[in-house]
């Protein structure tokens, strides 16, 4: 049975280093929308009520963004077969929350596990470097 992916989702712990006031605000998750929704396409933004979050709501199910600190997640769908326009999509919007902030790749809970502590770009660059049908060992071999 061939597997066809349908979306990427991509979601990392960030280094969130404890601060007397919120990381995330009001101003700067608006400020974050304002960067991305119009390049994605994203078509909704439902901040939390304590403003210690948001998500982005894309076209369909298979598109938007969970800002949920430590937690970043981004999910694409993948159109016309390829992998490699959704990871870009990731790496925008990773770049815009966190810029080249730090983040932490951890393994399935299926496998050993494993850690991989970096900067989301480089973690999305490498991912992005691996063959579309290599699997969580090729992964768990390029982070080892």
């Amino acid at each position: 049975m061939e597997m066809i992916p349908k979306a990427l989702v991509v979601g990392v712990l960030a280094a969130v280093q404890p601060t007397p006031a919120p990381v995330a605000t009001e101003e700067k998750l608006n400020r974050i929308w304002a960067e991305v929704a119009p390049l994605h396409g994203y078509r909704q933004l439902q901040i939390a009520p304590d403003a210690s979050g948001a998500m982005f709501l894309g076209a369909t199910s298979d598109d938007g963004v969970t800002i949920q600190l430590p937690l970043l997640q981004v999910r694409s769908g993948i159109r016309m077969g390829t992998t490699a326009t959704a990871a870009d999509e990731a790496v925008d919007v990773l770049k815009a929350i966190r810029g080249q902030g730090n983040a932490v790749l951890q393994g399935s809970t299926h496998a050993p596990a494993f850690d991989w502590f970096g900067s989301a770009e480089e973690i999305l660059v490498r991912l992005r470097s691996l063959p579309e049908d290599g699997g969580p060992e090729m992964i768990r071999s390029e982070f080892a």
